[in-house]
């Protein structure tokens, strides 16, 4: 599955052209000289490695987590307990 002729610049342009641009995966692979399904395993592949990342990198403050569990508690009242 690697594609020893592709750098991982390579990678994360491409993947940036197709998810910033309204263009097809044909287009980025053809602007990019990789086969469709290169490029389709190229865009998996980066997407994979941001979804790994996110977590990381995206966090709720103690506070708002906080405010997130309470508000999910006060979601189990329903409608029929309030009248």
């Amino acid at each position: 599955m690697y594609e020893p002729s592709q750098t991982s610049e390579n990678y994360i342009l491409s993947y940036i052209w197709f998810s910033a641009n309204k263009s097809c995966l044909r287009d980025v692979a053809e602007r990019f000289g990789n086969f469709l399904t290169t490029q389709f395993r190229i865009n998996d592949r980066v997407m994979n490695f941001l979804i790994e990342l996110s977590p990381k990198v995206i966090n709720f403050d103690q506070g708002i987590a906080n405010l997130a569990r309470e508000f999910q508690k006060g979601m189990h009242w329903g409608i029929s307990d309030q009248f």
